[in-house]
């Protein structure tokens, strides 16, 4: 199943999410070549939706919301980092390291 990001462009209505981000349209239907019917999952800011094609023309794909989750992306653990002073350089990717990870 393909997966997409939900961009400023596209907008989610009731049952169906119309995509419209340029980029988006060009990797869909000339570099992946979805076709209607195909499921495909569409990661919003809040909300992962699952779908169906419904709809493909050039200016917009459509999708039918078949699913909606919740983002279960963070974990419930939380987690303190006590951090010695390094020498030399190595501060500076110790904490760019820590917040790829998530630290705050």
């Amino acid at each position: 199943m393909h997966r997409f990001f939900i961009e400023n462009e596209d907008q989610i209505l009731d049952q169906e999410i119309v995509v419209q981000h340029v980029e988006t349209l060009k990797h869909m239907v000339r570099v992946l070549r979805i076709t209607v019917g195909e499921s495909c999952e569409l990661i919003g800011e809040k909300k992962t939706y699952i779908g169906k094609v419904k709809v493909i023309e050039p200016e917009n794909v459509v999708f039918e919301i078949q699913e909606t989750r919740q983002h279960e992306n963070e974990s419930p653990i939380d987690i303190t980092l006590f951090q010695g002073i390094p020498k030399g350089q190595k501060m500076e990717l110790i904490i760019q390291k820590n917040v790829e990870l998530g630290c705050e």
